[in-house]
């Protein structure tokens, strides 16, 4: 079967693949679309057993060599992102002189088609917004512009979530595709003004792309688009867009705004990063889901002087109560009206205690994943004391030890100055977190954070728990605060909603069923994702400690197999270091585990629980000195820390 193109003389005869067809491991099953670069195929991949896409080119598309080496050498960059919200590149090559991606099989609709059906309320659209941008954040994050962001392009799969595709594709191709005025990389309708003028895109053409798709997801109109290209092209460069409550009722004043930064055509003016429209947005979908409240203004077609004064004698008015009201109810507002003035919510010495979260419903099907949470939470938060000052972290697993429940007990028993108190929901796919900031001095609530996220993605959760707590405490997380957070990670989100359930468990090893069933997730985890470092580093701590319980010996080497593991995946997880040092102490190999512990503090200058065990293995060897100034580290790290100076008083005894 051949299709012919007549409208352009470059364009060739191409032969549909017949089923059956086998190019290099894959055999093509039946073709599943078609457009204007070319065909895509579904086909089994005969190695690995799976069904796989594969995306071929146009023979006229991309003929020349240069075009073929540029393509390829894309690829292989977009190949290595790896994130929920993408969808997952295979592998390049040729076939019979013709391009192809081998790309993951995703099932589901476009977001062409599902704007087309008019499904989509402001929950879901937002709801979109964030997961687009968490997946567009992440290829940013490693170098690499998407520069053809439109509907299309964006799958929304059987699970719910948005998933992008076709990341690099029209840089790919851009040498083929010229206009009088340069290279205009893009579709019609959904380019940037830098795009349209031929100049060079950078990150923030992305934004201004996104903008449009989700002005049209909103709106069910593209913004720009008119009766012809050049019309449309002069629409994106000079025209501002119809406001979109024209279209929409009840539309959220700060969604305005997002769209509006978004589409503003100095890319100096546009958000400079997706990841602050990604903020914006969470904080727009925390306000859609408090209860009563509505956030949209009225826009009308009034003069445009009478409308300005009607929109602010409203403002005055809305501020004023909720000024009057807000710091009352409200603390997230208390704190933001006491902090314009000046004054401080959140003390200087931020010495903070995470409380176990409260499991509401008491499904104790649900107990393991609501400890599993405050485990990694605590262990997150931790990892930033290095680049603060004056910010500290009571261990888990002490508040654990010493079954602390209240605020009142942390602050008598370690004598913190914050606590974090929350609780977690589960109903159906979807989990609710909240969490509340407290004051341990006084008991006063200084700030409260609601967290909405799907069981899909539930990794996202962790991460915006992450940031918003770290907000809340007054701390800036940098850029290179995040990338040490991800490290030893995985974006695969079933794989961390298991490894947050075994976390769960073996938070109580006193009973070795519970050990038991944390390995078998661990396991479970490390099945969907065989490159999850700290799955990896928590498994050899669960065999640890069920040797620890049994005295068995037998798990001693599946123990330090793991943790090695771990370590060969990603040598840069201080904790992963910390517990293979921990079971080489444990068996006696006392400078193995020197190296480890010192390797662990190369890493993160401020864990003492890194110090703790050098410390205590200099002990052992009966090196006086050496344990004594390591445990007065401990001290000096953290000051208001008693743990660290009743370990010091035991040292003297």
């Amino acid at each position: 079967m051949h299709r012919e193109n007549n409208q352009d003389d470059e364009t060739r005869s191409y032969m549909i693949l017949p089923r059956g067809t086998r190019i290099g491991h894959y055999q093509i099953v039946e073709e599943i679309g078609s457009g204007g670069m070319g065909e895509v195929y579904l086909a089994e991949d005969t190695e690995l057993g799976r069904k796989t896409a594969l995306k071929f080119l146009r023979s006229d598309i991309c003929r020349d060599e240069s075009c073929r080496i540029r393509f390829r050498r894309e690829a292989q960059v977009a190949a290595k992102l790896n994130h929920p919200n993408i969808v997952t590149i295979y592998e390049v090559s040729e076939y019979e002189g013709r391009p192809f991606l081998a790309m993951e099989l995703v099932e589901g609709r476009d977001c062409h088609d599902v704007i087309k059906c008019g499904e989509l309320g402001l929950d879901n659209i937002v709801d979109f917004a964030i997961q687009i941008c968490e997946g567009l954040n992440e290829a940013h994050n490693s170098g690499i512009i998407h520069r053809d962001i439109k509907p299309s392009n964006i799958i929304l799969d059987s699970k719910g979530r948005c998933r992008l595709l076709d990341f690099g594709l029209a840089a790919m191709l851009g040498s083929e595709r010229q206009t009088p005025k340069g290279v205009a990389i893009g579709t019609v309708g959904y380019m940037s003004p830098e795009q349209v003028n031929g100049r060079q895109a950078d990150h923030r053409s992305d934004i201004f792309s996104l903008g449009i798709v989700l002005y049209e997801m909103i709106t069910g109109r593209q913004p720009f688009l008119k009766g012809t290209v050049q019309e449309t092209f002069s629409a994106i460069t000079q025209s501002v867009p119809e406001p979109l409550a024209r279209y929409k009722a009840d539309v959220p004043n700060g969604l305005q705004k997002i769209i509006d930064k978004a589409l503003d055509k100095n890319p100096e003016m546009r958000y400079q990063h997706v990841g602050d429209m990604l903020t914006d947005f969470k904080r727009i979908r925390r306000e859609l889901s408090l209860p009563g409240f509505d956030s949209a203004e009225f826009y009308t077609a009034m003069h445009p002087l009478r409308r300005r004064l009607w929109i602010s004698l409203a403002s005055l008015l809305v501020v004023l109560i909720i000024v009057s009201t807000a710091m009352l109810a409200v603390p997230s507002m208390r704190r933001g009206v006491l902090k314009t003035f000046g004054i401080k919510t959140v003390p200087a010495r931020k010495f903070l205690a995470v409380l176990p979260f409260a499991n509401i419903g008491n499904n104790d099907a649900n107990q393991a994943f609501c400890d599993g949470l405050m485990e990694t939470l605590t262990s997150k938060i931790t990892q930033l004391e290095q680049f603060q000052d004056s910010f500290w972290v009571i261990p888990a697993s002490e508040v654990r030890e010493r079954r602390i429940v209240s605020v009142n007990q942390a602050k008598r028993a370690f004598g913190v100055t914050l606590a974090v108190t929350g609780s977690v929901q589960l109903a159906g796919d979807e989990v609710r977190m909240t969490l509340n900031l407290i004051d341990a001095i006084n008991g006063r609530q200084l700030n409260s954070i609601v967290i909405d996220a799907s069981l899909f993605n539930v990794a996202a959760l962790q991460d915006s728990t992450v940031l918003e707590l770290a907000e809340v405490l007054e701390l800036q997380v940098m850029p290179e605060e995040r990338r040490i957070l991800a490290l030893g990670g995985t974006t695969d989100p079933e794989a961390y909603e298991l490894y947050i359930k075994a976390c769960g468990y073996l938070q109580h090893s006193n009973e070795i069923e519970n050990i038991d069933t944390s390995i078998f997730l661990f396991k479970l985890a490390l099945q969907e994702d065989s490159t999850y470092a700290l799955a990896y580093a928590d498994l050899g701590r669960a065999y640890w400690e069920k040797y620890e319980i049994s005295n068995s010996s037998e798990w001693i080497e599946p123990a330090l197999k793991n943790c090695r593991r771990s370590i060969a995946i990603s040598n840069q997880v201080a904790v992963s270091h910390v517990i293979l040092g921990s079971i080489y102490k444990g068996t006696g190999q006392y400078e193995d585990a020197i190296d480890e512990f010192k390797r662990a503090i190369d890493i993160d200058p401020s864990s003492h629980k890194a110090y703790r065990e050098l410390a205590d293995t200099y002990v052992t060897l009966n090196r006086i000195e050496d344990a004594r100034t390591t445990y007065e580290k401990v001290i000096k790290l953290k000051p208001d820390y008693w743990t660290a100076y009743y370990d010091l008083g035991l040292f003297y005894l």
